[in-house]
Formats: C-alpha cells, structure tokens, sequence
C-alpha cells in the first residue's frame, strides 16, 4: 500500500488527461528508485547503491521502457 498526495499532481501538464484521484482500473506508467550514497558529497560514488523496481540496465533511469503498470484498486 502506498500513499501518494495527488494533489501534487495537478501542476503537471499531463494531469489534464488523467482522473486525480485516479480511478479503480486506471493504469499509470510507473518505476521507483533509491540511491544511497554513504560516501557522501566528497565520494558521492564510492559503494553507493542504485536499485530500481524494475531495472532499465542503463546507468540512467530514464527509459520509459522499463516502466511498468500501476492499477488502481478500490479501496
């Protein structure tokens, strides 16, 4: 379960072509990433960590491809 605040939302150009709150059924394209970087501002890339839910085996997490769906269920 997840909470998101969807009125957040509302600035985006998209969100004229969406339901805020989304609807039971409604689908968007979605990924989420964490990055830790324990090295801190000085060695921001040594042993740090990039997870993604779905992996887009690139080094940048901006391929639309590994996007998946997420539905909407009613409450």
């Amino acid at each position: 379960m997840a909470r998101l605040p969807f009125e957040g939302f509302r600035t985006l150009a998209s969100a004229k072509k969406i339901a805020l709150p989304p609807r039971a059924g409604d689908r968007w394209r979605f990924n989420v990433f964490r990055v830790e970087r324990p090295g801190g501002k000085e060695h921001p890339e040594k042993d740090a960590v990039e997870v993604a839910w779905s992996d887009p085996h690139s080094p940048s997490f901006h391929v639309p491809a590994s996007f998946r769906d997420l539905v909407f269920r009613a409450p």
